[in-house]
């Protein structure tokens, strides 16, 4: 264990079989039960990948990241709610982050809808986004408004995004009592909803209001990436 701590073993019959603190003092503060969920995603990494302890010279403080890659990436499997305190604290502690949050306890109030095109896609650099609504920047300019109603509107079929199409990857959603702290992260923030892909939480700047959007990712890629 990182803090040096005395452990013992915890064999019960209920949780699974594992290794507690026999004193807190001096502990990561920031450490929480595992769950399944937990285990398995941090098994699908390199053992000497897990568990990476660092210390803040200053406060002498420590935590141990879930993940921490060769490449100095670390990413946090995040189960239950945080505060906003502890969730800036975390995004200051690891210089590279990467949340991967367990979307089940909230999947009913969320849900993909149609396919968008890449808002990254040159077309669009004109153009600000609303799903499947666009606004030309010039006009949000010269007319210095900040509600899209009076402005024109363009889709798809018009002659100025001719070639734009839908991505097969990318999707607008709706989050009903949306987790703001999760879209205030400047970490990456994947939401695991227990399919083979997870939803990478996007947002594209603009003029009028930032627009938020998912794009899929294969967790085998995902894994892929972050295991070499």
């Amino acid at each position: 264990m990182g803090c040096s701590q005395e452990v013992v073993s915890k064999c019960g019959s209920i949780k699974v079989h594992h290794w507690a603190h026999k004193r807190t003092e001096d502990c990561d503060t920031w450490s929480e039960p595992e769950t399944e969920w937990h285990r398995e995603w941090k098994n699908k990494f390199p053992e000497n990948y897990r568990e990476v302890t660092f210390k803040d010279a200053n406060t002498n403080e420590y935590h141990r990241a879930d993940i921490h890659t060769k490449d100095g990436v670390t990413i946090e499997f995040q189960n239950s709610p945080l505060s906003v305190e502890e969730f800036n604290q975390r995004n200051r502690f690891y210089k590279k982050l990467i949340w991967v949050v367990n979307g089940l306890k909230f999947k009913n109030n969320f849900s993909l809808k149609q396919h968008i095109p890449n808002p990254s896609d040159a077309l669009l650099n004109n153009f600000e986004m609303s799903e499947m609504l666009y606004f030309k920047k010039a006009d949000v300019l010269d007319l210095g408004i900040s509600e899209p109603r009076l402005l024109q509107v363009y889709g798809l079929n018009s002659p100025e995004l001719k070639g734009l199409e839908l991505s097969d990857i990318h999707h607008a959603f709706t989050w009903n009592n949306k987790r703001k702290g999760w879209l205030q992260s400047n970490a990456l923030v994947f939401l695991d909803f227990g399919q083979d892909f997870l939803c990478w939480l996007r947002k594209r700047e603009q003029i009028l209001e930032p627009f938020w959007y998912i794009q899929i990712v294969k967790k085998t890629d995902f894994i892929s990436k972050y295991s070499q």
